[in-house]
């Protein structure tokens, strides 16, 4: 993973100092990979059956899941009750939304267990949900046994049995570290300066079209 974000660095500098801004932790709890904004938590089994370019691949997805602000309230975690979203659903529209961004910026090769449809090129996270919902609801498509690349842990992981010194941990090694409601608003904010800052050393040629936007709506 060390070495997977030094070529990021290399060939893809914007995604490869955001990456560099996560701590690394080991998690033999979790099945492949997550990330909260602020931690990049890893299964060194999973990591052990990609080559280098899926970890490549692997490394940018979790990037793009707080480019994206996948991890903060953009990822809806607060208001799932209020609005009565489908979290399950809305985890795969965020993993298609940040597997297509990533073959657009061509980073690393992307796992064959990976979510990918053409169709939601250029499509909002929100858009690409709202496909999802209609297949769901009009078309009685079953989406229960569709996994993501990664696990998803958004916001505040407080009362989502994520606890910590292995608390909720059947392994015994580290279990999520908890981020309460201020810290992950402050990584958020956090993030946000550290994606303008690092879209300024990268230069405006060297960013995907849908970071461009993004940095727009940040400016």
């Amino acid at each position: 993973i060390v070495s997977g974000r030094v070529r990021m660095l290399i060939k893809h500098p914007f995604f490869g100092t955001l990456a560099t801004r996560l701590k690394l932790v080991e998690a033999e709890w979790l099945p492949t990979a997550a990330v909260d904004g602020k931690h990049f938590y890893y299964n060194p089994d999973f990591f052990r059956t990609l080559t280098p370019e899926e970890i490549d691949f692997v490394v940018g997805h979790e990037v793009f899941h707080c480019v994206y602000d996948h991890c903060g309230e953009g990822g809806r975690l607060f208001d799932f009750a209020e609005e009565k979203r489908d979290g399950k659903l809305w985890n795969i529209a965020a993993d298609y939304k940040v597997n297509q961004a990533c073959v657009e910026a061509k980073i690393g090769n992307m796992p064959k267990s990976a979510l990918y449809d053409r169709k939601y090129y250029k499509m909002y996270t929100e858009e690409i949900y709202s496909d999802l919902i209609k297949q769901k609801e009009e078309q009685g498509k079953d989406f229960s046994n569709t996994q993501t690349l990664d696990e998803h842990m958004f916001g505040d992981q407080e009362g989502q049995g994520a606890g910590k010194d292995g608390e909720y941990d059947p392994t015994g090694r580290k279990a999520p570290i908890k981020i309460s409601k201020e810290e992950a608003k402050a990584i958020k904010d956090q993030m946000k300066q550290a994606v303008l800052q690092a879209a300024q050393s990268a230069g405006a040629g060297n960013l995907p079209g849908d970071i461009k936007r993004i940095i727009k709506e940040m400016t």
